[in-house]
């Protein structure tokens, strides 16, 4: 009993420097206390730190509101960071934070777990497609198209967003959407012509669930097929990446540079990629 009465050696009990009075909120104590590392503040359970420009005998009873404030908020962003939760369903991705979580934290774990989320994306969409093995609807430069069968006809209808094709099989809707992507990308670069220092030798089509491009020594500029489902920004920004490669095998600031020359707002959809390189589902 005594032994446990005793206090630890080395350790110093902490004591009271000054008692600013009630809380506003509810008329608890506010004391600044002295501790082992310094002193603080004391509101209840909540120990806020005093800076250490500031005398602890001089602050006032405002300063302290502030700095409690300000470990309640510290607080609040540690718990909520321990709080992310990352589901992935029929739906897609669910994230489940606590409310006032940062986006950029978020956005942050979404890179970190990448591999993960997609690899179950993938399996989740592919269950949705066996069931079927049918396609209904499919998203085709950032919009939803309508795949409808029509024997003896393949085509895309832009303005009505539908595609024609002999079934709404996966392997029939693939081989139209990537007909269409081969061209589609041919035509963007083509459109970059007149201001590129070097050519490409061809240009080919990838099966690739997450390298959405890639050049060779050749000069081979090879994309995956499956960006044809987003935006045609995103779509510039992937080719004016591989086409800046034609000029800098690296991704030094002349890499950079070079980019921004092809592409001036290449950052804009470099930042789109990243968050919808997740929803570009596979159709396998």
């Amino acid at each position: 009993i005594t032994l446990i009465a005793e206090a630890k050696p080395g350790r110093m009990s902490s004591s009271i420097i000054k008692d600013l009075g009630e809380h506003p909120e509810d008329k608890k104590p506010v004391r600044i206390m002295k501790g082992q590392y310094g002193p603080y503040i004391k509101y209840k359970s909540l120990n806020a730190t005093i800076p250490e420009e500031k005398d602890p005998v001089e602050l006032t009873m405002e300063e302290a509101l502030i700095l409690i404030e300000k470990r309640r908020e510290y607080d609040k962003n540690k718990k909520s960071k321990k709080n992310i939760s990352l589901k992935i369903g029929q739906n897609g991705l669910i994230i489940s934070t606590p409310l006032h979580t940062d986006d950029v934290f978020i956005n942050n774990i979404i890179e970190k777990k990448f591999d993960w989320i997609s690899k179950h994306l993938r399996h989740i969409s592919a269950q949705a497609i066996s069931k079927t093995n049918q396609i209904e609807k499919i998203s085709l430069l950032g919009e939803e198209y309508k795949v409808i069968p029509e024997h003896g006809l393949a085509e895309i209808d832009h303005e009505d967003k539908i595609i024609f094709c002999k079934t709404n099989e996966v392997n029939d809707v693939k081989k139209i959407i990537k007909e269409f992507a081969l061209q589609y990308f041919k035509g963007r670069i083509d459109s970059y012509d007149k201001i590129l220092e070097i050519k490409p030798s061809s240009i080919q089509l990838t099966n690739a669930k997450t390298k959405w491009g890639s050049c060779s020594n050749n000069k081979n500029i090879r994309l995956s097929w499956r960006l044809i489902q987003t935006s045609s920004g995103i779509i510039d920004y992937v080719i004016c990446h591989e086409l800046a490669h034609l000029k800098h095998m690296n991704h030094s600031k002349l890499f950079w540079h070079e980019v921004k020359r092809i592409f001036p707002e290449y950052k804009i959809y470099k930042k789109q990629l990243k968050e919808q390189a997740l929803f570009l589902l596979t159709l396998d």
